[in-house]
């Protein structure tokens, strides 16, 4: 009979490649397994980046336009706000582009927690900071160590926090998780405005409903996919993982 355990996940894949690491007893994930998990990161971490940069610019373009009244472009004497379907298209754009967004940071996630499975089993024996062995793996906001009042999350500290430090990373934790939350909230107001000026066009009370309806799933599942990405879950924990007999090997009776 399985046991139940709660995991997020992003806890399962990671306990997951744990596991896998604890069987490979050839290093068959060592090598050339590993070198790709590196590049992949570093890819996926491009577009991540990218995403987001291409994100930014697309909403100041829509904020251009749902604020650009009487602003005309230069040449062909057209109000920038006046443009045939402009609501319509930037609003999917950006819409499609927040989902790539939140998909490509979920991608990323899971790459570095693979990533730092290696750094945690290797520093295990003798029990050094996994932190700045996977920072030499990989590229790691080390600013969040550095601010955090338990430094080794891991093990002991070696200098151990006081009170007015606790206090000033807390403060700035607080900051630092109020403007993360700014960005996906402006995008956020810029679909609502875009979705107001769209209720105003002539093609269909119908036809704009179904369009923000998409509009609003679409933003919607990504914010699941980031939301649920440390949410808990019940799982069945097996008690061994079986194995499946090896070429030239004889399966192991019970």
């Amino acid at each position: 009979m399985s046991d139940k355990i709660k995991l997020t996940p992003l806890t399962r894949l990671t306990m997951t490649f744990d596991r896998e690491l604890s069987l490979d007893s050839q290093g068959l994930l060592r090598g050339p397994v590993f070198d790709g998990l590196l590049e992949n990161h570093r890819v996926s971490v491009q577009r991540r980046d990218h995403m987001l940069k291409a994100l930014v610019i697309a909403n100041s373009v829509r904020f251009l336009l749902l604020n650009g009244h009487g602003w005309r472009i230069p040449g062909f004497d057209l109000d920038i706000a006046s443009l045939p379907a402009v609501f319509e298209i930037t609003s999917l754009y950006i819409s499609v582009g927040f989902l790539f967004l939140c998909i490509a940071f979920v991608n990323e996630q899971c790459y570095s927690g693979i990533i730092n499975q290696y750094g945690i089993k290797d520093s295990g024996p003798s029990s050094i900071d996994p932190d700045f062995v996977n920072a030499s793996k990989q590229f790691t906001e080390l600013f969040l160590k550095l601010y955090r009042p338990k430094m080794n999350i891991w093990g002991a500290d070696f200098f151990i926090s006081r009170r007015p430090f606790a206090w000033f990373s807390g403060t700035l934790t607080f900051i630092l998780l109020l403007v993360l939350a700014l960005f996906p909230l402006l995008h956020f107001l810029m679909i609502w405005g875009a979705s107001m000026r769209i209720l105003d066009n002539q093609w269909g009370f119908l036809g704009q409903i179904l369009f923000i309806a998409m509009l609003v799933i679409i933003n919607l599942a990504g914010v699941v996919m980031v939301a649920f990405l440390l949410r808990d879950f019940s799982f069945d924990l097996l008690e061994a993982k079986e194995e499946a007999p090896i070429e030239g090997q004889t399966p192991k009776q019970s």
